[in-house]
């Protein structure tokens, strides 16, 4: 998974293989650093992410009150890419594949997504072999074109994606 923090919230896409998608994703700056989970009312917790850049990607490390997580593998490497007016960080880290979330950033919130699988689907306008829906999550076999068009064609409304968490630029 991307992150726990991240993709505990069934958020992610599961992907097989990336495909040519991989290597236009970039190490996208605007990243770069600590960013605190938004506290919800009475909450004490502090959860972060810090992501550091390693090559032409990301490391990302979950800390919960300033310690390493327990249940957080880190899902090196991490790129970002844009599929039509969405962005999303991509960790491929099985082999071809790995996992992909949309992401948004807000002036200095960073907003992540979940695609709603059952009204996702219903946009279909013919069979997809690539894509595998289940009650709560997508996968998806190979990232390619016709996937990508349809991801990109989705609408931005919180029928298809509900915001799941939000992270500040962190001290």
């Amino acid at each position: 998974m991307l992150a726990m923090a991240l993709l505990t919230l069934a958020g992610c896409l599961s992907v097989d293989d990336f495909g040519d998608a991989w290597a236009q994703a970039k190490r996208d700056p605007v990243f770069a650093g600590r960013w605190q989970k938004a506290q919800t009312k009475g909450e004490a917790t502090v959860e972060q992410l810090v992501f550091t850049e390693q090559d032409r990607a990301y490391d990302v490390v979950a800390t919960t009150d300033g310690q390493m997580a327990e249940d957080f593998t880190s899902p090196y490497p991490v790129r970002a890419l844009t599929l039509g007016s969405y962005q999303f960080l991509l960790s491929r880290n099985r082999g071809l594949g790995g996992d992909m979330i949309r992401v948004r950033l807000e002036g200095k919130t960073l907003q992540f997504y979940t695609l709603q699988s059952d009204t996702a689907r219903s946009l279909l306008k013919a069979p997809n072999p690539d894509l595998n829906f289940s009650a709560y999550s997508i996968g998806i076999r190979r990232l390619d074109a016709a996937t990508i068009a349809w991801l990109a064609a989705v609408p931005d409304t919180p029928v298809y994606w509900r915001k799941t968490v939000s992270y500040r630029r962190g001290p």
